[in-house]
């Protein structure tokens, strides 16, 4: 199972929800680490918005970590990727960002 919430500070532009689903499941497709997934989902927010104002986090369960090796069934892994609002004037957005990426991703 795989959990993926995104947050940004629009710019000049937003996108539809759906578009946001389309880039996570585009980059989720195929198969990969899960930090470079949750990277490269930061990256193209980035870039089709025009804002450094992005956060992305990914929780997934491995399956390889449940049926192999240490064979955990509990556990889970959490990569957050975020970027901007570095300017002493947007650290309460980066904040925000970050109390809505933990609300999201813990409950």
């Amino acid at each position: 199972m795989v959990k993926a919430t995104v947050a940004y500070i629009p710019k000049d532009s937003v996108i539809g929800l759906s578009k946001i689903n389309r880039i996570v499941q585009f980059f989720a497709r195929r198969p990969q680490v899960q930090e470079r997934l949750t990277q490269q989902i930061l990256v193209a927010l980035q870039t089709l918005l025009g804002t450094n104002n992005v956060a992305v986090s990914i929780d997934a369960v491995h399956y390889c970590v449940k049926a192999r090796g240490i064979r955990d069934a509990t556990s889970a892994t959490t990569t957050t990727s975020l970027a901007g609002c570095s300017n002493p004037a947007r650290i309460r957005a980066r904040s925000s960002c970050v109390r809505c990426v933990t609300i999201t991703v813990d409950g």
